[in-house]
């Protein structure tokens, strides 16, 4: 075989293994993105449970979100909400975090953060890693560019 030839077949193992490495890479990323996702779910349920208002996909935009609040604690009596709305999960279906709002029917920062601690606590417990400095006016990031929080 010629140096020629040799060089011809490195090429082509080349090609092979960076086709298998890209579709290994996809495989993980989606394994990834699906289990952030259960994890999410998991948080909003343990929301609920604790008597937060918590919506998943809620309204189309921030600002029909927050119109849609008020009636929404006129009609539970609950003063915590926790979501996301659909312009987020469709960026994080994409790839990019997903950006949790939450609010007390107050207004009072300090109980906001305090809510934002609650929702911070619960996505460590199912196992998500978050962005967020505490300031009650920020929302909070979660999601595939932070990863996943396995105890390490």
């Amino acid at each position: 075989m010629t140096i020629k030839e040799e060089i011809c077949l490195a090429r082509q193992e080349i090609v092979r293994h960076k086709s298998y490495l890209a579709r290994l890479t996809k495989t993980l990323d989606d394994l990834v993105s699906k289990d952030i996702k259960q994890r999410v779910n998991k948080a909003f349920r343990i929301l609920r449970k604790d008597g937060v208002i918590a919506r998943q996909n809620f309204m189309c935009c921030s600002s029909c979100a927050t119109a849609a609040l008020e009636p929404i604690w006129k009609k539970t009596g609950k003063t915590k909400i926790v979501y996301y709305h659909k312009q987020d999960g469709e960026s994080f279906n994409k790839g990019y975090n997903l950006t949790i709002r939450y609010g007390h029917s107050s207004d009072d920062k300090d109980k906001t953060r305090d809510l934002g601690i609650h929702v911070t606590n619960i996505l460590v417990f199912v196992g998500l890693v978050y962005d967020w400095d505490g300031d009650p006016e920020k929302t909070i990031q979660v999601g595939v560019a932070l990863g996943v929080n396995d105890g390490e």
